[in-house]
Formats: C-alpha cells, sequence, structure tokens
C-alpha cells in the first residue's frame, strides 16, 4: 500500500500555485487523508463552507497566493503523521 501522506507532501512540495487541477487534486486528498467534509476545511483556512463546495465542485478555486498558505498549513499537518511512519 503507497504511503499517502508522503504521497500529498510530495505533490504538495512539486505543486505549481498556479495549477487549478493540482490545487483540486491536492484538497481531495487531504479530505480523504483526514476523513475532513467541507465544514472541517472551511474552519481551517477560515472560508465559508459554500467557499469550499465551489472549490470542489470545480466552480472556483482560491487565489493562488492564498494556495501557498493552503499548502503550507496541509503539510503542517501531514509532515507529523509522516515521521511516525
Amino acid at each position: 500500500m503507497p504511503d499517502i501522506s508522503k504521497e500529498l507532501l510530495k505533490l504538495i512540495a512539486e505543486a505549481n500555485i498556479e495549477d487549478d487541477v493540482i490545487f483540486r487534486d491536492i484538497l481531495e486528498k487531504t479530505i480523504a487523508f483526514f476523513n475532513y467534509n467541507n465544514a472541517d476545511i472551511a474552519h481551517m483556512f477560515s472560508v465559508s463552507i459554500p467557499t469550499v463546495g465551489r472549490w470542489r465542485k470545480k466552480t472556483t478555486t482560491p487565489h493562488p497566493l492564498m494556495r501557498k498558505s493552503i499548502y503550507t498549513s496541509i503539510s503542517d499537518l501531514v509532515r507529523p503523521i509522516c515521521t511516525k511512519r
């Protein structure tokens, strides 16, 4: 079984913050990995629940500058899990 936490960190490290497809992939992998819902993600990034819904439905994405902080936050959550494995 692949180590999803390491895959997620690698994806984030190599991500182009301008790439909407990569953003959505990272978002969906994070939601699946942590078993989060839209409310969890909204709280984590200080956005509304409908905003997260629009991100997931591919209606909108956050500005690329916001993505950098999103990727950093996700990495900070995942990194300790990687070190335990």
